[in-house]
């Protein structure tokens, strides 16, 4: 297989004495601790990058799991409609009030364990919804792209508070996809 060869860079090779004198010289660190510091430095640099790329949600700079033209539809899809899971931390907080006031007060004891078989039940049923919707979706636009994974992929972003999620939400609720 033959590939075409472009028409020259333009300029010429430098020597080596040239690129030797215009390395910047790179200073060792001469004790230990002053290693463990340039090496949490680097990797705080690293993280740094890495998390500013993720947030922007460049198809490029993202991990293979979230890459591709799918996903990306599977991330539009739950995040415009409003999901129970994202209810799990606030409904928590209501249930534990609930237990602390139950030792007081005897009538509010069931009432949180009422509660938290709701929230369970309404979270279970929700994600099932959601996984075969968005298998449904998706073989409806993508007919060629297989859907292993896709519904789980979603259910576990529709689990996550909308505000954390990585990448970040492109669309508003409600809006159409």
């Amino acid at each position: 297989m033959a590939t075409e060869t472009p028409q020259g860079k333009g300029r010429p090779t430098p020597k080596r004495s040239e690129k030797v004198k215009r390395r910047v010289p790179v200073k060792a660190p001469q004790t230990r601790k002053e290693a463990y510091a340039l090496a949490r430095a680097n990797a705080k640099d690293r993280r740094t990058k890495v998390k500013t790329a993720y947030s922007s949600g460049d198809d490029r700079v993202l991990p293979p799991r979230d890459r591709g033209p799918v996903k990306s539809y599977v991330r539009d899809y739950v995040d415009v409609r409003r999901n129970a899971g994202t209810l799990f931390l606030p409904g928590a907080v209501v249930i534990l009030i609930c237990y602390l006031l139950g030792g007081a007060i005897k009538a509010v004891a069931p009432l949180g364990t009422l509660l938290w078989a709701a929230m369970i039940a309404a979270i279970i049923l929700d994600s099932s919804t959601l996984a075969r919707s968005i298998k449904l979706a998706v073989r409806e636009r993508y007919p060629n792209e297989p859907t292993k994974g896709l519904g789980r992929y979603g259910v576990l972003r529709a689990l996550q508070i909308r505000k954390f999620r990585l990448p970040p939400p492109r669309v508003k609720r409600g809006d159409p996809i």
